[in-house]
């Protein structure tokens, strides 16, 4: 949705352009109009704060920040993507490596007895599966 509203406005500007030259109305302000440009930031870190506070367990989440992050890659504080990163590795060290099996995190089987340890090996295998995705599209 943000990366629709972002293409919206870019060619409504355009448009816009088009049909001033067209029409040979005068130049008043040749900058960029300020409402072109969408706070992306804060709605990335609105949905990293959604995923890290709900241990989120499904992909739509993360599928929305890759598709934003296509879109605006300059968008994301890389910073929070190393934590994760340094998280994902401390925790497959010490309970065992997160595998992915058709872009799905499969729990280690040392953990299938445990809820909160298996719903934590999910987040962190679409933690994982999100880093590989964001990492294959730069």
């Amino acid at each position: 949705m943000v990366c629709q509203q972002r293409r919206k406005l870019e060619n409504n500007y355009t448009d816009y352009e088009r049909l001033r030259k067209l029409l040979q109305l005068p130049e008043n302000d040749t900058k960029e109009p300020d409402w072109l440009y969408l706070k992306i930031e804060r709605y990335v870190t609105k949905i990293i704060q959604t995923i890290d506070s709900a241990v989120a367990e499904e992909w739509p989440p993360y599928f929305c920040l890759v598709e934003i992050l296509k879109e605006v890659p300059e968008a994301a504080d890389l910073s929070t993507f190393s934590t994760w990163r340094t998280n994902l590795h401390n925790f497959e060290e010490k309970y065992g490596t997160i595998s992915l099996i058709r872009n799905h995190p499969v729990v280690p089987p040392n953990l299938s007895g445990n809820a909160l340890l298996s719903r934590n090996a999910r987040h962190y295998g679409l933690k994982k599966l999100f880093l590989l995705k964001i990492r294959n599209c730069n």
